[in-house]
């Protein structure tokens, strides 16, 4: 009887640390007061919805590390591309060819004139805690006046980085927002800085906070286009009509 218990408590304890090993991870972030964010990381795959409220999602997208596949989803058009990294960054060339404006853009390059200032960052002791992960402040000052406050962690991004290596989004060319930014950053330190857990704009006093950490498998449909969309070309996606801006 005693050895059955001990065989129990083996296969048990294998069991639950199997489903932690395994586990996929989901993230929901409150950007400012009507928008969100969901986050879907799991062996190598990554999901980014984006959504307004009474809205739903209005933007879905879907990286496969792996497989080096790219889809895009239209909610409103009930449409999706998928395609290559290759053939997507052979997408954005042509496209900084034809539109000067884009030429010699990288992933998450925003050209705003307040850049130009000079930026000081500094940690400012520890912050509150949020999802579960103990936080950092980092201030931010531009021209001499702080401009943003950021609660950051290198364990959040740590367990991000257990489901996808973000360094090979940097192939991709372009993906959503932040994801572009931290695809660049050369250590984990400048990758917890470029996605906090939450970061406050200290002028128009608007936040964006992570509200939500769960380590979960997740359904492999999570990672597929939504059923009974439908699949269209690159050039359609963007341009509906297939015409290109300053076609040739």
């Amino acid at each position: 009887m005693k050895k059955a218990a001990v065989i129990l408590l083996v296969l048990m304890c294998t069991i639950i640390a199997s489903t932690e090993l395994f586990a996929g991870m989901y993230i929901k972030k409150q950007v400012g007061r009507d928008q969100t964010e969901e986050i879907f990381l799991e062996s190598g795959k990554l999901k980014m919805v984006v959504g307004y409220a009474g809205m739903g999602p209005i933007q879905i997208s879907i990286v496969d590390t792996a497989k080096k596949r790219f889809i895009l989803v239209q909610p409103a058009r009930k449409v999706y591309m998928e395609v290559s990294f290759d053939e997507y960054r052979k997408f954005i060339e042509e496209m900084q060819k034809q539109m000067p404006a884009m030429a010699g853009m990288k992933p998450g390059d925003i050209p705003f004139a307040a850049d130009t200032e000079e930026e000081k960052r500094s940690y400012k002791g520890s912050g509150e805690k949020i999802a579960g992960y103990t936080t950092k402040v980092l201030l931010i000052e531009r021209g001499g006046r702080p401009i943003e406050r950021r609660l950051v962690s290198e364990r959040f991004i740590k367990d991000m980085l257990k489901e996808v290596d973000f360094s090979k989004l940097s192939t991709l060319g372009a993906t959503a927002g932040t994801l572009a930014v931290i695809s660049e950053a050369e250590n984990i330190k400048a990758m917890a800085e470029e996605m906090p857990l939450k970061e406050e704009n200290l002028i128009s006093r608007i936040a964006n906070t992570v509200v939500k950490v769960e380590r979960k498998r997740l359904p492999a449909s999570v990672f597929s286009p939504p059923k009974g969309y439908k699949r269209v070309s690159l050039k359609e996606f963007f341009f509906p009509g297939g015409n290109m801006p300053f076609g040739r």
